[in-house]
């Protein structure tokens, strides 16, 4: 029998909905609508869109297309187009899509991951971009990259079945940027019997690639999702061999191996974060997003050999789940997530209740993240960037957001064909 889904725009009533040409808002009528969504402003591209990333304070949002990373300025509109040479210079017929795009917690740096394998990076000066560094760790197509809350590590998810492990040392005014770990998969008998691949897909590494890849706030931590739909964690903390470095100062990482999998998903996983956990017995918790149409929220323990266990599974998607990210605000604990069916949910986590969706008419959402200030969802395909403001109060009055940094306001992008 199947499950009741709220945000079904055959049976909420009208007064729930919110209509416009090319996109519908619906409100779950089990949730007191304390929010409207309204477009603030549309970003047209010629190309395709592959990711996008708010700053921490929301004021600055990146884009990365096809051989170029754009830079909007959002309080006043301005944006800067920033091309790169792709590595396969005399093949540029060949598309070189930014898969992943992220800007450090202070705004002074932008991370592109890109289908040449490479990872570059970008400083922002006075709303400049500068091409500082090339990383040439990665085997294949970098398609994930996340800073640590303090911006002194970043972790690259990629292709070839490995994270990579950064840090960023300042000095003065340079920016250095060495790999510390190398973070691997394990092919133990556990691994080869885990999710849904089967033991030759797991044995040969044929199905791990790792799609995402998030880093707690303790900076010990490292969790991804990966093609075999098995969520890994990695305990930095319990590396056996010290990184060791070359004359140029550059780490010649140690491998680590994960500490705890986590197995529920049946099909692969698109997206994984941290988040806090109101459990007693837990250290932490996780949420992981996958191609089976479900949210799973993991609560973990850390003591002994550590485990994991799926607290809630969150369903009402109609099709993969491609995109995941969260924000929070005192108590309040909400999850964005975009879909092949075209739509994102943002949810309340601690409830395990929708509280609206936004569903497009046409096309996927590929892409969702959040800031302190709310969410970013686009959807890959040539077309615009819509920029949407979520106001929030019983009469969307600016003092129910008074914890936030713009206190009257969440965001919402939205990018359609």
């Amino acid at each position: 029998m199947a499950s009741f889904d709220p945000l079904d725009p055959q049976s909420v009533p009208p007064e729930f909905t919110k209509e416009s040409t090319d996109w519908l808002a619906i409100f779950n009528p089990r949730v007191p609508r304390q929010m409207d969504v309204q477009l603030a402003a549309r970003f047209v591209h010629d190309g395709v869109i592959c990711s996008v990333k708010f700053s921490a304070d929301g004021s600055l949002l990146a884009v990365g297309s096809d051989g170029v990373v754009l830079l909007y300025d959002l309080v006043n509109g301005a944006k800067i187009t920033c091309p790169f040479e792709s590595a396969e210079c005399d093949s540029r017929s060949k598309p070189n899509h930014v898969r992943a795009v992220t800007i450090s917690p202070d705004g002074t740096l932008l991370v592109a991951g890109t289908e040449d394998n490479l990872i570059r990076v970008f400083s922002i000066v006075s709303f400049n971009m500068t091409h500082i560094h090339t990383l040439a760790a990665h085997t294949s197509e970098v398609y994930a990259l996340s800073f640590s809350a303090s911006g002194s590590i970043l972790a690259s998810a990629s292709g070839d079945r490995t994270i990579k492990i950064w840090s960023i040392v300042r000095d003065g005014d340079e920016t250095k940027v060495v790999k510390k770990y190398n973070l691997q998969h394990s092919l133990s008998q556990s691994d080869s019997n885990a999710g849904f691949a089967s033991d030759s897909d797991s044995v040969d590494g044929s199905k791990i690639a790792f799609t995402s890849v998030a880093i707690d706030s303790s900076e010990r931590y490292v969790v991804a999702g990966s093609l075999d739909g098995i969520v890994r964690v990695w305990d930095l903390s319990v590396s056996q061999v010290p990184p060791t470095h070359n004359n140029d100062g550059e780490s010649l990482s140690s491998n680590v191996t994960p500490s705890l999998h986590l197995k529920g998903h049946t099909d692969s996983i698109y997206g994984v974060l941290f988040i806090s956990t109101s459990s007693y017995s837990a250290d932490f918790g996780i949420v992981s997003a996958s191609l089976d149409r479900t949210l799973k929220v993991w609560d973990v323990r850390t003591e002994g050999r550590g485990e994991g266990e799926c607290v809630k599974t969150l369903i009402g998607h109609k099709d993969s789940i491609l995109a995941l990210s969260c924000t929070s605000s005192g108590r309040e604990l909400r999850l964005a997530s975009g879909s092949r069916d075209g739509s994102v949910r943002v949810w309340d986590l601690r409830k395990g209740e929708p509280m609206f969706g936004v569903v497009g008419h046409r096309d996927t959402v590929t892409m969702a993240s959040c800031s302190l200030l709310g969410a970013e969802i686009v959807k890959y395909a040539y077309g615009d960037i819509r920029y949407f403001e979520v106001l929030y109060g019983p009469t969307s009055d600016s003092h129910c957001m008074a914890l936030l940094p713009r206190p009257w306001r969440k965001t919402l992008v939205q990018a359609w064909k």
